[in-house]
């Protein structure tokens, strides 16, 4: 192979407060591969900023490390679309970048929803069924934003993710 084939992963690192990107790239045959590079991203919402990468290997990013906050405290990530460049120089210079959602917040409510719907819920057998035929429809919605983002449909990642979002903060049990 002549030339470095650059590839990013998120990774769910099942917490609101950190997010995972993988290098799981090619890199060409005799390319020397740096055991640390620099990306930039961009999370949703605020500047672009340029971190510290391992090549090789999974990244793990705090608020900190965003410069989302300047405290070392264990600040939530904003759930949305973050924009990951990554860069190789010369002589197999190449350069991907990719968008990605993070949805762990939303994921967190869900489980909140479901939990208080399932253990907590005293309505009618047919009103807890509706409540979980909703939190299905709310489960798809978070799938298809994942799926949207993943196949470069920001839009429709965005637009799935705010009607999960809204069917979620009306899908309450009232008894």
């Amino acid at each position: 192979m002549t030339n470095n084939i650059l590839d990013l992963l998120l990774i769910d690192t099942h917490s609101a407060t950190t997010i995972g990107i993988a290098d799981i790239s090619i890199y060409a045959t005799n390319y020397s591969i740096p055991e640390s590079a620099q990306i930039e991203i961009t999370p949703p919402g605020f500047s672009k900023i340029t971190v510290d990468f391992n090549t090789q290997n999974v990244n793990i990013y705090r608020a900190l490390d965003l410069e989302l906050t300047c405290e070392e405290t264990c600040m939530e990530l904003p759930d949305g679309i973050y924009e990951v460049k990554y860069s190789t120089p010369a002589p197999k210079a190449a350069t991907i970048t990719k968008s990605f959602i993070k949805v762990d917040k939303l994921k967190n409510l869900y489980t909140e929803r479901f939990l208080s719907i399932d253990l907590e819920c005293n309505c009618s057998s047919q009103e807890n069924e509706k409540l979980k035929r909703e939190l299905l429809k709310v489960s798809m919605l978070i799938e298809g934003s994942i799926a949207a983002a993943n196949n470069c449909d920001l839009y429709n990642s965005q637009s799935l993710y705010r009607k999960a979002e809204s069917l979620l903060n009306k899908c309450k049990c009232n008894h």
